[in-house]
């Protein structure tokens, strides 16, 4: 269903909706996307915390920080990539806030939840790709902004997995703060 298919059923069904129909279908695209937004990146951040405590009490062999800080986000990007959300069948009204959901009838949601659900999910998707490519290239500035060197020689290198955890706490923080954003 597309937005004039929805925005002609609203105009045929006034009592199913408190509004305007393109006032309230603007919200609705707004609202949507502002929450898949957030459920992605908030699925990218359980998934970095359980790699966290994965890393957190762990001991590994002794690496280049600047190197393990490139590579667990290289790895973390590519394991993200072949994870990508999908929106559930059932979860429309989460998309929307209260006020969206008291302003549309019970009938008024199910017409719109294919729309809802189309919306919700090009956005996550959207939003993965980009939380992929985020995750591929901070690497690099995590190594830099934390003065991780790329010597190889003993006095220079730590312990892979401490340095691991950091890097995830690290992308936790930055989708935390892409979460808050949206």
């Amino acid at each position: 269903m597309t937005r004039k298919d929805v925005w002609l059923w609203m105009c045929e069904h006034p009592e199913c909706f408190d509004g305007e129909p393109d006032a309230l279908l603007a919200l609705c695209e707004c609202e949507i996307r502002e929450h898949a937004a957030e459920d992605a990146w908030g699925r990218a951040r359980r998934v970095v915390e359980r790699r966290h405590r994965a890393w957190k009490d762990r001991r590994a062999a002794h690496a280049s920080p600047g190197y393990v800080a490139c590579e667990v986000c290289s790895r973390l990007a590519e394991d993200l990539s072949h994870m990508a959300p999908t929106v559930e069948e059932g979860a429309e009204a989460s998309f929307l806030d209260d006020d969206l959901r008291t302003a549309l009838e019970p009938e008024a949601l199910r017409e719109m939840k294919d729309w809802i659900r189309e919306i919700a999910s090009l956005e996550e998707q959207r939003q993965w790709r980009e939380i992929v490519r985020f995750t591929r290239h901070r690497g690099r500035a995590i190594a830099i902004e934390q003065h991780l060197g790329f010597d190889t020689d003993w006095r220079s290198t730590r312990d892979y997995a401490r340095t691991a955890a950091m890097v995830t706490r690290i992308l936790s923080e930055d989708y935390a703060r892409h979460m808050a954003f949206h």
